[in-house]
């Protein structure tokens, strides 16, 4: 009961620490005025189905959110959740340094550090479920079920959910349920429109999309900065290709369903947890250190945000002294 207990209370501290140096390294939070935004706020204030709008068919965040003041507290109680169920799980791999260390380095990157400058957005809870699939995947009839929420969180679930196919001990028997789930949704997506009367982006123009590879800077860089030097710990990975090659996979067909290149590939932080799940704690002090590093690293690079070709910086400051771009402070009007 002791061990529970501080498993229970250490994974609570953790939890707020980190979140509470996200919002440090942030300079606290501010709710970029945006389309997009508006539109699950749209969604949230809905009475009836045309009211819903472009993006009615991910309602689960707005739904969800209603318990709630406001979706930006929804989803800063959910990144909460998740730092906690990253500690609590992680609790008996490793030290408790280390686990504080992999929470604050996951902190100082985009899946936390963008809802505290877009807070509107359903990721958190997008980041929440493919993480918990990682946790949970022995337990098949969950493991599908948060698959199918996934998928209705945000269309990009799809694209998520293939990631477990590479990782999977039942090809077979996931295949099929993963394909149940992409008919499901695409009836789903089919009827939908029908209930709102509103025109949406649709199946067709999503695969029209995904067909037109264009890879270019902004789309490689954008890829970078959704979990900027958290990619380096992939050196502990036991399955390095099969990760490479779904990174690849998804760069170059995924991104071309949109154009907000950070915030897609900050969802793929949930392959780094698979990373630090599937390793052991050996003890050694390389990998304290190559956290600690990337940690640093996070923290002296800007928080870049990929949109389109236009990178924006987000709550820059000057302890972010390292800028990839090569621009100084005035550049970045730091000095007046």
């Amino acid at each position: 009961m002791r061990i529970a207990e501080n498993k229970v209370l250490d994974s609570i501290i953790f939890s707020l620490l980190s979140l509470g140096f996200a919002f440090l390294i942030n300079r606290g939070f501010f709710i970029i005025d945006s389309v997009v935004g508006n539109e699950y706020l749209q969604i949230r204030e809905a009475t009836q189905f045309n009211e819903l709008g472009r993006l009615g068919h991910r309602f689960l965040t707005p739904v969800l959110s209603k318990i709630f003041p406001s979706i930006f507290l929804f989803n800063i109680f959910i990144l909460f959740f998740w730092l906690y169920s990253l500690a609590f799980n992680l609790y008996e791999k490793y030290s408790r340094l280390n686990i504080l260390l992999i929470l604050i380095s996951v902190s100082s990157a985009l899946p936390v550090i963008f809802t505290l400058n877009f807070g509107n957005y359903p990721d958190p809870l997008t980041i929440f479920i493919s993480t918990t699939m990682i946790f949970i995947q022995k337990n098949k009839k969950i493991f599908y079920l948060l698959a199918f929420l996934l998928v209705i969180n945000n269309e990009i679930g799809l694209f998520l959910i293939l990631f477990f196919l590479l990782i999977s001990k039942n090809l077979k028997k996931d295949l099929l349920a993963f394909a149940v789930i992409g008919i499901a949704y695409y009836i789903f997506r089919k009827n939908f429109i029908y209930f709102t009367e509103v025109n949406q982006s649709s199946i067709e123009s999503y695969i029209s999309q995904i067909s037109d590879i264009n890879l270019n800077f902004f789309l490689i860089f954008g890829f970078f900065t959704g979990l900027k030097f958290l990619f380096l710990l992939i050196v502990f990975s036991n399955n390095k290709f099969k990760i490479v090659t779904y990174y690849l996979f998804f760069l170059i067909f995924a991104f071309n369903m949109a154009v907000d290149y950070s915030r897609y590939s900050s969802l793929l932080v949930f392959t780094i947890i698979f990373i630090l799940y599937e390793k052991k704690d050996n003890k050694k002090i390389n990998f304290t250190l190559i956290v600690i590093f990337v940690i640093f690293l996070n923290i002296v690079t800007p928080k870049y945000y990929v949109w389109d070709t236009n990178i924006l910086y987000l709550r820059d400051s000057k302890i972010h002294f390292i800028d990839i771009l090569g621009k100084n402070f005035s550049e970045r009007y730091l000095i007046p």
